[in-house]
């Protein structure tokens, strides 16, 4: 069975950010003068606003595909066999080293390899998708058979 989707996503993000800034200066001065005494005091104010916006818009899409094989690796009597494929599975972490996810982010590579030991030249493994009901009635539709839709899609890896 295959799986296909898109996602799409789009988020906007608008901010304000508003500042004032108030000074007050005061001083005071005193002086004996040859024909008295003087003084003067002074006093400043300030004042100032300012305004920071700020405006940000993002679309995100992605599209995604999965589907459902089946394996098969004939190991001759007498023989041992192992079947294994490529698998990575992503673990996004913050500097914090906490986890940014705790959703499954596995990527399989789709490559299959198997070995024999003894090694028996010429064995293959053999990689043939599932279909679904969906698929299968296309393809009769079509006028082809279950046994030729498989035939032409199935994969031989030889070994």
């Amino acid at each position: 069975m295959v799986t296909q989707g898109v996602s799409r996503e789009s988020s906007e993000e608008f901010s304000e950010t508003t500042g004032v800034t108030v000074g007050v200066s005061v001083g005071v001065e005193a002086s004996a003068k040859p024909f008295g005494m003087g003084a003067s005091t002074t006093v400043e104010t300030s004042v100032s606003a300012s305004i920071e916006l700020g405006y940000t818009r993002r679309y995100g899409v992605s599209t995604f595909e999965s589907r459902d094989v089946g394996v098969e690796y004939n190991v001759p009597a007498d023989h041992a066999g192992a079947l294994w494929s490529e698998h990575h599975e992503l673990v996004p972490i913050r500097r914090d080293n906490t986890l940014v996810t705790n959703a499954d982010l596995g990527l399989h590579s789709g490559n299959y390899v198997g070995r024999t030991h003894p090694p028996t030249p010429g064995n293959v493994v053999k990689v043939t998708p599932r279909f679904s009901a969906e698929e299968i009635k296309e393809a009769q539709d079509r006028g082809v058979g279950l046994d030729a839709l498989t035939e032409a899609t199935t994969i031989e890896v030889p070994q």
